[in-house]
């Protein structure tokens, strides 16, 4: 016969457990804030703060040093710099797709580095074995100006919404909405690089952009004709 622990022993668990919710919930907030507000301790609280192990709390921690950085480009990045080529290595893929994202704020050359012999960190996430980090990091190197992620951007066209059934979702519903974000975020990309850097060779999109030139989705199909035509008359 198996016997049950004592009841007060499952209620001291529980109530364990509430008070370590609370205080990650709390954790949290506070890193959020800090990432709000330009208090003088904020960056040095939120770059220890990168090295909890809850995932949650460094998650928010290195989006608010993002925040951080975004408002002060005057500030010293070599510290956060090293803290996110470290957490781009991360086990978690949505700290690593965070770091991703904040790489393209602070929008260092070194996150680029020299490919294809040196690549820099952020070019290192577009081979990462989740696919949101690659699509991350492929529109923040095209925030940079960089090409290096085109061939993802152009993958991320493939999602077409006319075709929703090549994203493994239940809901056939979610299924369109994620395949028209890919899309609508590849060609915001692709024209935003195109913008900053009118050298990249980007002929290898224009059989995708072709296909989404006849899009069943009106806004897609604008700016893949707009995006096709700044390609041609380059």
């Amino acid at each position: 016969m198996i016997r049950r622990p004592p009841r007060s022993t499952l209620d001291r668990s529980s109530a364990a457990s509430d008070v370590y919710k609370r205080q990650v919930l709390l954790r949290t907030y506070l890193v959020t804030a800090l990432g709000m507000f330009d208090h003088p301790d904020g960056f040095e609280v939120l770059v220890r703060a990168t090295e909890e192990d809850v995932t949650e709390v460094k998650v928010k921690a290195v989006e608010s040093l993002g925040l951080l950085a975004d408002r002060n480009p005057e500030m010293d990045m070599s510290v956060l710099k090293e803290y996110l080529t470290v957490l781009s290595k991360d086990r978690e893929s949505v700290v690593r797709k965070m770091c991703a994202y904040v790489m393209g704020v602070v929008a260092d050359e070194d996150f680029i580095g020299d490919p294809p012999g040196r690549p820099g960190p952020l070019v290192m996430l577009l081979e990462d074995v989740n696919r949101d980090v690659t699509y991350i990091a492929a529109t923040a190197l095209a925030r940079m100006g960089s090409g290096e992620g085109l061939g993802t951007l152009n993958r991320m066209l493939t999602a077409n919404v006319d075709r929703p059934d090549i994203l493994q979702e239940e809901e056939e519903g979610l299924q369109a909405f994620k395949a028209e974000t890919l899309v609508i975020g590849a060609l915001q990309s692709m024209k935003q690089l195109i913008t900053i850097n009118n050298q990249v060779d980007m002929t290898s999109s224009l059989p995708h952009l072709e296909v989404l030139t006849r899009s069943k989705v009106l806004q897609i199909q604008v700016v893949a004709v707009e995006i096709k035509r700044l390609i041609e008359n380059r």
